[in-house]
């Protein structure tokens, strides 16, 4: 995958920054996850932590996602079940689709671990459009870019509020 472009990065860190900040969001930084250029098998493990603390918490809890990766949508009806979005990581293999089920996390397995949650507040923040939407796309079957339904599968999938970095979907 290409790299993300560092004013990317910039707002990574600047969110990072304001979320921890004694007198603005006065989140705990032991309550966050932050991490960049991971693998899958280190997101997942750090993800399940935080939803596994997260769950055993009050009802009246608060989850805020912030995810800023490239996505791999799986296209085409002979795809069958593996259609769908996928979120990348440092280790994410795109050579097949079998490959990228593997190595990707699917944005409905996401949204599922999201929703199992019983808390009160969730939002998920995309920042997933890094790239100008491709040409020609018709007869592909997997592409780095997201679909049109992105925003509106995860919210359905994850039962949050999910906002969007840009307008986007082939």
């Amino acid at each position: 995958f290409p790299p993300i472009n560092d004013s990317v990065y910039a707002d990574y860190e600047a969110l990072e920054d304001t979320l921890v900040h004694p007198y603005l969001c006065k989140f705990h930084a032991e309550d966050c996850l932050f991490m960049k250029d991971c693998s899958k098998s280190a997101f997942m493990t750090n993800f399940d932590e935080l939803l596994e603390r997260i769950g055993k918490g009050p009802y009246e809890a608060c989850l805020f996602v912030y995810i800023c990766t490239y996505v791999t949508s799986v296209l085409g009806r002979s795809q069958g079940s593996a259609r769908g979005d996928y979120f990348n990581f440092s280790d994410s293999n795109f050579g097949s689709t079998s490959l990228i089920q593997k190595t990707a996390l699917s944005l409905k397995d996401f949204g599922k671990r999201i929703k199992e949650l019983n808390i009160k507040e969730k939002c998920i923040v995309l920042d997933v459009v890094h790239q100008s939407r491709p040409k020609a796309t018709f007869f592909k079957t997997k592409l780095v870019y997201p679909t049109v339904g992105i925003y509106d599968n995860l919210a359905k999938f994850s039962g949050a509020v999910v906002i969007g970095s840009a307008q986007c979907g082939i």
